[in-house]
């Protein structure tokens, strides 16, 4: 993410030209704009952008979350 510049990436989505990236509550491609940025590029976890004539990355939050398994809520684990 990339707070600081107003610009917080959520997700990715797809591969290759079919690849979109969830910003700021919105999904874009490439070359769409997010209110004053311009979605240059999306990768597997960043997008990079344009923003006042200069670019800049935001990556994708790296904090973990907790995922359990189907089989254990069936057997009414935490």
């Amino acid at each position: 993410t990339s707070l600081a510049s107003g610009v917080r990436l959520e997700a990715v989505l797809g591969t290759g030209e079919k690849r979109r990236a969830i910003v700021n509550g919105r999904l874009v491609r490439a070359g769409d704009r997010v209110d004053n940025v311009l979605v240059v590029e999306i990768t597997d976890d960043s997008i990079r952008y344009e923003q006042s004539g200069r670019t800049h990355v935001a990556n994708l939050p790296t904090s973990k979350v907790a995922v359990r398994s189907p089989s254990a809520l069936h057997a009414g684990e935490p």
